[in-house]
């Protein structure tokens, strides 16, 4: 499924640009996809927190009007739920200033053509693609499921078991010892404590009482782990960065 969130106040590039995905999709034959669009900032916002889990990829304009920047609008969902590949449009380069403060896999200047439109689209799509190849096989009873990696927020252990928790609330249980999951897992996961792993990719804030979720989720760190938790947060985030930067040049 790919889930395509759309924003443009003029309904002229709006439907444009609806066209053009939906051209690029049967023209390469995906036939599970669906295409939200939304002239107005407040329902393409309201969409955006009912239903950013399933969204895989974000068209907006940098200024969706006077009082939102879809930049920090778009990248506000894309870090909590970093499936979501953000392609940026706009008319005016000047109103680009801004643009890096979101991760995006692609910048359209208007007026945006089909070829324009499909190098985006393909460019998301494979992203999404790679990050689909990232995936831990996980089992429970007679049951095998391949879990992507990029949806775990935080894992706790239970023995032999462990409890991954998910971007979009879930929860399941697997037959795993965490210190065996721990090496499978890349860099951005941290082993907290002996029964919490952490995804870095979803911590707000790192402070004393641990890493911040949300305003009702703190992953616990011992004191005497602190000063190694902080390094580990701080080298994840200069990674981050530059992949950024990197991501950003192509």
């Amino acid at each position: 499924m790919n889930c395509i969130g759309e924003y443009d106040d003029n309904e002229v590039n709006l439907r444009q640009i609806e066209d053009g995905v939906s051209l690029f999709f049967k023209a390469n034959s995906y036939s599970d996809y669906c295409i939200e669009v939304f002239s107005d900032a407040q329902a393409f916002i309201q969409y955006l927190k009912a239903n950013a889990a399933q969204t895989d990829i974000i068209i907006t304009d940098i200024k969706l009007n006077k009082n939102y920047d879809g930049v920090d609008i778009a990248g506000r969902f894309s870090r909590t739920y970093p499936q979501i590949r953000n392609i940026f449009i706009t008319g005016l380069l000047e109103k680009a200033v801004n643009i890096n403060n979101a991760p995006h896999t692609f910048f359209l200047v208007k007026p945006v053509d089909y070829t324009k439109i499909a190098e985006a689209l393909e460019k998301a799509i494979n992203s999404r693609a790679d990050d689909y190849s990232q995936t831990l096989t996980l089992s429970l009873g007679s049951t095998i499921e391949r879990v992507r990696q990029n949806t775990i927020v935080f894992l706790d252990s239970y023995g032999r078991q462990i409890e991954l928790h998910f971007s979009d609330g879930r929860k399941a249980r697997y037959y795993k010892k965490i210190g065996d999951i721990q090496k499978e897992l890349p860099y951005n996961f941290y082993r907290a404590h002996k029964s919490f792993i952490v995804n870095f990719d979803y911590v707000k804030r790192l402070d004393k009482s641990g890493f911040l979720i949300n305003e009702d989720l703190i992953i616990p760190i011992p004191h005497h782990k602190y000063n190694e938790a902080k390094a580990a947060y701080t080298d994840y985030l200069v990674c981050s960065t530059k992949k950024d930067e990197e991501s950003n040049k192509k």
